[in-house]
């Protein structure tokens, strides 16, 4: 059988519930989505390793073996978040799958930079775990830390981000999500994701509340462990979720749930007022009232 490209993409942003989509989508069963959740395969260009050092699925039939269990009747999937970000990704899986639909999943930039800030500090990608000096450091180009702040005002610019999605994908084969949405209208949100694929809505189908807030039990013990992911990798295809989730056997031995936190209002607004052209764009981009968001 020829090998088969993915019929749609789960293309970002990150922390804006991509994982819980990816997570949803594998119960039904006209759906195939491979273990690893993020493969990164078209994450290719320079802008995505500089920003991310992401490891990735490089070689293209390692990528396709991915999809080799999907059952002819299935629809195959596949969820990188990166690729919402790249300026190329999303146009080399065209390239690859013509007919492909995409699935672009967004929230306020404001919480966005809040949430992936301590997401890269959990992936030790950030050493400043300081979210306000993190975010001021990289405004002003300073580096802090070892590895230095990663550049948070360009991650989170889902306005430009999603201008360049607009132009890159016809209007019938691209949905955005937003997770605000989710909070009090999962039932709609989800059948407005299985239509756009395809894919019969089952009200039953649950939506899990994937890749929650959590912290390190014994942080150099994780760090040593994500150190070597690449070696742990033969033995887990998606090493790095099965030791973040805290719902897994092996991830309660090293993480905890961590109570919300919310960000300084002060703070808050100096980022709205940065960030209030990115949050007009999406706005006018999707002919929604973000006024919320500009609080």
């Amino acid at each position: 059988m020829a090998a088969r490209y993915p019929d749609f993409f789960i293309v970002g942003a990150p922390k804006c519930g991509t994982t819980s989509a990816a997570d949803y989508l594998k119960q039904y069963p006209g759906i195939f989505m491979p273990a690893l959740k993020e493969p990164r395969f078209y994450a290719s260009d320079p802008f995505s390793q500089a920003i991310f050092g992401i490891q990735r699925v490089a070689d293209r039939d390692a990528y396709l073996r991915l999809f080799a269990p999907a059952r002819p009747d299935q629809l195959i999937g596949e969820a990188t978040p990166y690729y919402l970000l790249s300026p190329s990704a999303i146009a080399d899986a065209k390239a690859d799958s013509p007919n492909a639909r995409f699935v672009a999943f967004i929230r306020n930039p404001v919480d966005l930079a809040f949430a992936l800030h301590w997401q890269l500090v959990m992936l030790f990608l950030e050493e400043e775990r300081d979210f306000a000096r993190a975010w001021r450091g990289q405004i002003r180009g300073l580096r802090l830390g070892q590895k230095g702040s990663k550049p948070y005002r360009m991650i989170v610019s889902l306005g430009s981000h999603l201008r360049r999605f607009f132009k890159q994908v016809e209007p019938e084969k691209r949905l955005v999500l937003v997770l605000d949405d989710f909070r009090g209208d999962v039932a709609g949100q989800t059948r407005r994701l299985t239509e756009f694929l395809g894919v019969p809505h089952d009200p039953r189908v649950p939506w899990p509340h994937s890749n929650p807030r959590q912290t390190y039990v014994n942080w150099p013990l994780a760090r040593l462990i994500l150190e070597h992911r690449p070696a742990l990798g033969r033995f887990q295809p998606d090493v790095t979720r099965v030791l973040l989730e805290a719902d897994h056997p092996l991830g309660r031995l090293l993480v905890r749930r961590a109570p919300p936190e919310t960000m300084d209002p002060e703070l808050r607004r100096e980022i709205v007022a940065e960030l209030r052209p990115e949050i007009e764009r999406i706005g006018q981009l999707l002919n929604r009232d973000v006024s919320d968001w500009l609080r």
